[in-house]
């Protein structure tokens, strides 16, 4: 009896330790998963101080640009008020004439350059209709089994058939087209 009391007693310390066990590689794993979980955080952290610092270094460059060319661009006005004090008033008024003509000339230059970009605009968005035309026309005729057309839409047995005859125009600065359509009589 004793000798079996004291079996049951170690199976049931053998059974708490065995929980025991259990438990800590629980808290084990849970444990390694938290330090993986903090290691990616830190990771993540350390990218993005580096991140933080490339930045903040350009901006300081951009800084130290700006602050030159300011410096650059005050000496140079200085240059011109030293200039300017030195020419006569002929060559003043001269050099003020030369001056409102680059000025007139750089603002015809903008505006060429504004026109331009409108007329290439214009350009592109027309050939987006063109695209858009000719793939709607593209679409009826192959509903309509050859460009069949009736009063009542697009499709089936008519007496009449659309075709479609394309004209441009290149010597037009902008390349202007045309879509012309011709009606056929249906043969019998």
């Amino acid at each position: 009896e004793e000798a079996g009391e004291s079996i049951n007693l170690h199976v049931r310390e053998v059974q708490k330790l065995t929980r025991a066990l259990e438990e800590t590689r629980q808290k084990n794993r849970l444990l390694d998963e938290a330090m993986k979980q903090r290691k990616v955080e830190r990771a993540s952290l350390e990218l993005l101080y580096v991140e933080y610092e490339q930045q903040k270094k350009k901006i300081q460059q951009s800084e130290e640009r700006a602050k030159r060319f300011a410096r650059e661009a005050a000496r140079w006005q200085d240059r011109a008020v030293q200039l300017t004090n030195e020419l006569s008033d002929d060559q003043r008024q001269a050099a003020e004439r030369k001056l409102l003509q680059l000025q007139g000339m750089s603002n015809t230059i903008e505006d060429n350059a504004k026109r331009e970009e409108l007329r290439m605009d214009a350009k592109k968005r027309a050939q987006k209709r063109q695209q858009e035309g000719a793939r709607t026309l593209r679409s009826l005729t192959e509903q309509g089994g050859g460009g069949a057309m009736s009063s009542g839409g697009i499709g089936g047995e008519l007496a009449m058939y659309l075709s479609l005859i394309h004209i441009s125009e290149p010597t037009r600065l902008l390349s202007i087209s045309y879509a012309v359509f011709c009606l056929k009589k249906k043969k019998n």
